[in-house]
């Protein structure tokens, strides 16, 4: 068990979530600028796609679009939202 300072409370996580998250966070960091796989918002995927922010966010909701919380905000990678959209498409869902 780990004991970090989060805002001043303690935050106590598993060895292994924080391996997880230190992992996601170097994933993050080398996807460079304008590689295409930009995170933003519900309205992000709006202006990027045409389709309403309130899609984005009950897709999120229902969990057919690939998203990540970061404490109460829902975040999308553009990329791999774009492609699970594509996918629903052509398998006729």
């Amino acid at each position: 068990m780990i004991i970090l300072d989060f805002a001043g409370q303690p935050l106590a996580i598993t060895e292994e979530e924080f391996e997880a998250a230190r992992l996601r966070g170097l994933e993050l960091m080398a996807s460079s600028p304008g590689d295409g796989d930009e995170i933003v918002d519900a309205k992000g995927m709006e202006a990027a796609t045409g389709v309403p922010a309130s899609w984005w966010a009950q897709a999120a909701r229902d969990g057919t679009v690939p998203h990540f919380k970061i404490g109460k905000y829902v975040r999308f990678s553009l990329c791999e939202s774009l492609a699970a959209a594509k996918g629903k498409r052509r398998s006729g869902q």
